[in-house]
């Protein structure tokens, strides 16, 4: 289950509006498996069906948790024309089981969708979100 003020879960969905029209990406630290905070990280893929996060300023976020005791919770990207599912790349390029992937759809720009999935190797697990 993945637990997140609704605050921050607002602020993710208000980023990925402001983002328009790429991807918008980040990391989600926090403690005892808590979001407490977000880490916006830059797209840098240059196109608006794809996200990269940019290396050098997410090294220097995990360098930045670790200094104020936070741990790695999760990652958050926004889908533009997809539901809020993980697609075939999302699977691919998920980091580990234990890492939740948080994923905004604006498919409706009205009605802004905030899921969040498990991923395993061949294996798409939907996440319960509990709002704090």
């Amino acid at each position: 289950m993945l637990h997140i003020p609704r605050k921050l879960a607002e602020t993710i969905i208000d980023l990925a509006y402001e983002g328009l029209p790429m991807k918008v990406c980040g990391i989600l630290g926090g403690t005892g498996g808590v979001v407490s905070s977000i880490f916006p990280v830059n797209n840098i893929s240059g196109i608006s069906e794809h996200f990269t996060m940019d290396p050098v300023q997410q090294f220097k976020i995990i360098k930045e948790m670790q200094d104020k005791g936070l741990e790695m919770i999760g990652v958050y990207h926004s889908h533009l024309e997809n539901p809020a599912y993980p697609t075939a790349d999302d699977v691919r390029m998920a980091l580990s089981p234990d890492l939740s992937l948080v994923i905004i759809s604006l498919k409706k720009l009205d009605n802004p969708v905030l899921k969040s999935f498990r991923i395993s190797p061949g294996h798409v697990e939907p996440e319960q979100v509990e709002y704090l």
